[in-house]
């Protein structure tokens, strides 16, 4: 019988990991927190569904073994290391929101003019937001693509994958050592695989437990059994029939987002005519109690992390309207340098000090999509980030804007 089992266990894992299935196991999302996805990888895995309806026949017809075998896989568990779940990482890319770039222009009037203009904006969004030192081979490729997002395609993945940078080597070595052939190339003699392929935005290795066996010999009683421990590799694919579609949606959900936390959403505005547009009003977030105090010492992250989720929590509830959710593609906001507090004067003008108590007079603020380097990581802790949008720069604009003692940013005064 240990034969029986033996054989059963062996021909399990070719066919779990030959190339006729290895590259079979994928599911669709464009969410770039593989914490959020692993979370949720027994719904969004297509293992047992492969397993189920064709693998399982294939191992039956191999063993060529009297008596019959059935499979459970109802409860199979699903394990990963950080090191094994690998996405998309391009070169940093700054879309620089609120500059004096051609695009910045149009976002202006995304945020200030009608719906036609904030599609505008979005429509651009490919052409002015620009990679900083991409590859050459990254160049290289981008010529032969039409479908893909320059800042969003597998040729970065696969690319990193097959030269083994950084954790990529790690997963590789793992991918290696189970003897799967991973496809992480393009097919350009079969156009719909390669389109396919094109989509591709990560790799979650795993382990997967429980998968039950039950043999029952002619004329014995029924044997169960835990097939051993097998590695796959799940695939994510956007939603998107390619990455310029979902870089498009990247650029939507963070120009929604910003828009209601800058004050265009707005019926009641503080803000002076001739300063809409160029003075951005944030709104007192609910979570803080009482009212802010002139040149009183406030807590940025506390505070800053208030604003973020609530506003997230709005841009969600439009966003839901239309079967999607701007939380997929914001996951952080960052500023550099990192503000420790902060105070208003009694106009509500904001002013950013560092710990040691300089103020801020130059810097970045912008929003992230990506990874956190920790487990739970929140608004303001670090991620990997796959993409950048700045919301503005500060260089200058923390000064006074004429005189008068405006600044550029903010809060709506009660």
């Amino acid at each position: 019988m240990s034969t029986i089992f033996r054989g059963l266990s062996d021909e399990a894992k070719k066919q779990i990991t030959s190339d006729k299935y290895s590259n079979r196991y994928e599911f669709e999302s464009n969410n770039s927190n593989l914490y959020d996805t692993f979370a949720n990888i027994n719904e969004l895995s297509t293992f047992s569904k492969v397993f189920d309806s064709e693998i399982k026949k294939d191992i039956i017809d191999e063993l060529k073994q009297p008596g019959e075998f059935s499979f459970d896989t109802s409860n199979i568990e699903f394990e990963s290391h950080e090191d094994w779940r690998r996405f998309i990482s391009p070169n940093r890319d700054y879309g620089k929101i609120w500059n004096y770039s051609e695009w910045s222009l149009s976002v202006k009037d995304a945020f200030t003019k009608d719906n036609d203009a904030f599609e505008e904006a979005i429509n651009q969004a490919e052409e002015f937001s620009k990679l900083t030192k991409p590859s050459q081979n990254l160049l290289n490729y981008l010529e032969t693509d039409q479908e893909s997002s320059q800042h969003l395609n597998s040729f970065i993945l696969f690319d990193n994958y097959l030269t083994g940078v950084g954790l990529y080597g790690t997963l590789k070595l793992k991918v290696s050592s189970n003897n799967i052939n991973l496809d992480t190339g393009f097919d350009y003699s079969d156009l719909e695989k390669l389109s396919h392929q094109r989509r591709t935005l990560g790799f979650i290795g795993t382990n997967i437990k429980n998968i039950k066996a039950t043999y029952k010999p002619i004329g014995g009683q029924p044997i169960e059994l835990e097939l051993p421990e097998q590695f796959i590799v799940n695939r994510q694919l956007t939603t998107f029939s390619n990455t310029k579609g979902l870089f498009k949606q990247h650029v939507r959900a963070n120009l929604l987002f910003d828009k209601e936390m800058l004050g265009f959403n707005k019926e009641e505005s503080d803000i002076a005519p001739e300063d809409y547009g160029n003075i951005f009003e944030l709104t007192k977030p609910k979570g803080f109690e009482g009212d802010f105090i002139p040149d009183v010492k406030y807590d940025f992250d506390e505070v800053f992390s208030m604003i973020f989720e609530e506003t997230l929590e709005k841009t969600n509830a439009e966003t839901k309207k239309e079967g999607w959710f701007a939380s997929d593609y914001i996951k952080r906001f960052y500023f550099n340098p990192e503000p420790s507090y902060f105070k208003i004067n009694d106009q509500g003008y904001l002013f950013l000090y560092t710990k040691n108590d300089t103020l801020i007079n130059s810097g970045h603020w912008m929003l992230t999509s990506g990874t956190p380097l920790t487990e739970g990581g929140g608004p303001t802790t670090s991620h990997n980030q796959l993409v950048y949008f700045e919301i503005g720069e500060w260089s200058m604009r923390n000064n006074n804007v004429s005189g008068d003692g405006k600044r550029y940013w903010k809060f709506k005064m009660d």
